[in-house]
């Protein structure tokens, strides 16, 4: 039971982790599309160009371990 007990911790802290990473990304996401609304850019406009790169399961699982 130990062992199951540890192995879903882990499991949490990574979700937690992974998560963690999604939000972050997130939110230079919309930092970026607010400065070019703030320049003046549509907002529409302003979210097609901006491009924050998507975590991938590699990445997320390099930086947990």
């Amino acid at each position: 039971m130990e062992a199951f007990t540890r192995h879903a911790g882990a499991a949490r802290w990574a979700f937690n982790h992974a998560l963690g990473m999604k939000v972050a990304a997130h939110q230079q996401w919309r930092r970026e599309v607010q400065a070019l609304v703030d320049q003046g850019a549509p907002e529409a406009e302003a979210r097609k160009k901006v491009r924050v790169p998507v975590l991938s399961k590699p990445h997320v699982q390099k930086a947990c371990g």
